[in-house]
């Protein structure tokens, strides 16, 4: 009996044992699926504020490049903007231009000479702002029976002085597979504070001029007299490497 009773005894202690494992695994069980269910909630969150950070980037996304669209815009306004000005500045600046080298030549013109035609009348052109066509601007006058290089320097230091002082040189003229090319060179004033790049060379309008002013003055092709065939420009003593005149790059010919 003693025995029986013993094998009852442990045998309850084991019941009651694998009752109390039980409950503590259903505990368990449910303290895991509280955790699981508020990181299934975390996770929603998580999804729902990376969901709203995606919308967020695509908007400035959006916005970035209508700021790139904005930025474009308001570079292309300005550049007209500039276009406009140098306009402006080159029709108030002209008229002066015109009569004071109209009255300064006509002034040193004897009749004498003009009626014994020792001078030619020599254009100076400039280029239309609205159609950038080839237009006379005034006349300059120039001993005829100088030398062709010296007419070319005569030429250059008027131009000079019409483009602030900034040096225009005719450094020679070469002989080029028989055809006569003037070398021009460009230079920078040192005691201005005037380059041909801010004043002349910014813009299409400004470049468009600068170069119709250089080389059509230069080449005269409506000049039937002795003349070169072409001319050659360079910055000081090198190629000309600017955005907006890439014409004074090259050898133009008449």
């Amino acid at each position: 009996m003693n025995n029986k009773g013993s094998i009852i005894f442990i045998i309850l202690l084991i019941c009651l044992f694998i009752s109390s494992c039980s409950t503590d695994l259903k505990e368990q069980n449910s303290e895991l699926n509280d955790q699981i269910s508020e990181l299934k909630n975390e996770n929603g969150e998580l999804i729902r504020k990376i969901a709203e950070l995606e919308n967020k980037n695509k908007d400035l996304s959006e916005e970035k490049e209508l700021h790139k669209i904005e930025k474009r815009k308001f570079g292309e306004h300005t550049e007209l903007l500039e276009n406009k000005i140098y306009r402006l500045s080159m029709n108030e600046s002209s008229i002066s231009r015109k009569l004071n080298s109209q009255h300064q030549y006509l002034n040193s013109l004897s009749k004498e000479d003009y009626f014994n035609s020792n001078y030619i009348i020599i254009p100076v052109y400039t280029a239309n702002i609205d159609t950038y066509k080839r237009e006379t601007e005034y006349y300059i006058i120039i001993p005829k029976k100088i030398l062709l290089e010296e007419k070319l320097k005569v030429m250059a230091d008027i131009l000079t002085k019409s483009f602030a002082n900034l040096p225009i040189e005719v450094m020679r003229i070469d002989n080029k597979e028989g055809k006569l090319i003037a070398v021009i060179n460009l230079k920078e004033n040192s005691e201005s504070n005037a380059t041909w790049n801010t004043l002349y060379f910014q813009g299409s309008c400004g470049g468009t001029v600068i170069s119709t002013t250089l080389i059509e003055t230069f080449l005269q092709r409506d000049y039937e007299g002795e003349w070169i065939d072409g001319v050659k420009f360079l910055y000081h003593g090198g190629d000309v490497q600017f955005e907006h005149v890439a014409d004074l790059e090259k050898i133009n010919y008449r």
